[in-house]
């Protein structure tokens, strides 16, 4: 049974990095921007605040559900709650998608002076540990894995897998917005970002179920 639940965890999780948010833009703007090597640093940024979640998640988490039984079933409602509010917000893009979207662009005349490694990674670890929707959702995930009294070496496994993914799937933006072949077919309308958006809301509603009613 917890081997099906870190199944689905993890897939819900590279769901959840697939979506649009915070993270997705930076890379995909320092991608457009700087080139494919930034976007790679911009990546591990990303991967590096992930770090964070999971020391928290592996360590922190379980402590407090030890301290009180209750808290546990505080945390697998909200992070139940929290995913349905993302699947609405996900459904929500999908049925009243507009025209009016973020532009994308490869001009030339939009690039500015490149930004160094350093500052590039310590703006992506930035990004993600200040977005407070990233903790929401790495704990809402989580909370399937401590209902279901996951080993210390389950916790960190599922910790290892998310920041792998993470850094797997934005250097893969990185690679995909410096194409400039690929941009032009993806993104010369903007119907797909909607079946996108609905692909994200029926993973977040399903998994939001599990968390509810199924995983205790």
């Amino acid at each position: 049974m917890i081997y099906h639940t870190f199944l689905l965890a993890a897939v819900t999780n590279l769901v959840g990095l697939i979506s649009p948010g915070p993270d997705f833009a930076y890379v995909s703007k320092n991608s457009l921007l700087y080139g494919r090597r930034i976007g790679y640093f911009s990546a591990i940024g990303i991967a590096l605040g992930l770090i964070i979640h999971g020391f928290i998640c592996v360590f922190l988490l379980p402590y407090m559900v030890a301290q009180n039984k209750i808290f546990i079933d505080v945390i697998r409602y909200c992070g139940g709650s929290y995913l349905i509010y993302l699947s609405f917000l996900s459904f929500r893009e999908f049925f009243f998608h507009h025209k009016n979207t973020a532009q994308r662009t490869n001009d030339p005349k939009v690039r500015h002076s490149f930004p160094s490694v350093k500052k590039t990674i310590i703006s992506g670890f930035l990004c993600n540990v200040l977005n407070p929707k990233a903790y929401l959702f790495f704990i809402s995930i989580y909370s399937a894995l401590i209902a279901n009294q996951a080993s210390l070496k389950v916790r960190l496994l599922f910790a290892m897998n998310a920041i792998i993914t993470a850094t797997l799937w934005f250097s893969l933006v990185a690679v995909f917005f410096t194409n400039k072949k690929l941009v032009k077919k993806f993104f010369q309308g903007d119907e797909k970002e909607k079946y996108i958006n609905l692909i994200c809301g029926i993973a977040f509603l399903g998994f939001s179920i599990a968390i509810l009613f199924f995983i205790r």
